[in-house]
């Protein structure tokens, strides 16, 4: 036969509800220390994140600036001179085509000065 538990008395009965929330309040710090750790981690890890996109859109830009300091080839250079010669100057494609950048650059110069200027080129063209 089991007999009844008997009444704890009043101050057996405070110190185990003291040892039982003192239990609880431990437990409860150590799950709010763990919440604040992985917000902590979180926020450091969101934060990393935007400064290597910084860091990229950063270098972007001065290579881009890089890119724009930098003077034309002279391949770029004919290009522009050819493109200006046959809106400007009269010139069509096949005139300018087989030329080098030299007799392109000639043909730019000399077009401002003499209108009626022909390349040699051009003239042994019209001969043959």
């Amino acid at each position: 036969m089991v007999e009844p538990k008997k009444p704890l008395k009043k101050k057996d009965q405070i110190a185990l509800d003291e040892e039982l929330a003192l239990g609880l309040h431990a437990e409860e710090q150590a799950e709010l220390e763990r919440m604040q750790k992985e917000r902590v981690v979180k926020e450091e890890s969101r934060m990393l994140v935007e400064m290597i996109a910084e860091r990229k859109k950063f270098f972007a830009a001065q290579r881009a600036a890089e890119q724009r300091s930098k003077p034309p080839t002279k391949t770029q250079i004919r290009n522009i001179m050819c493109t200006y010669l046959k809106n400007m100057g009269g010139y069509k494609h096949n005139q300018l085509k087989g030329r080098s950048y030299e007799e392109t650059l000639e043909a730019s110069l000399n077009k401002h000065t003499n209108s009626g200027y022909e390349l040699e080129s051009d003239k042994s063209r019209r001969e043959d």
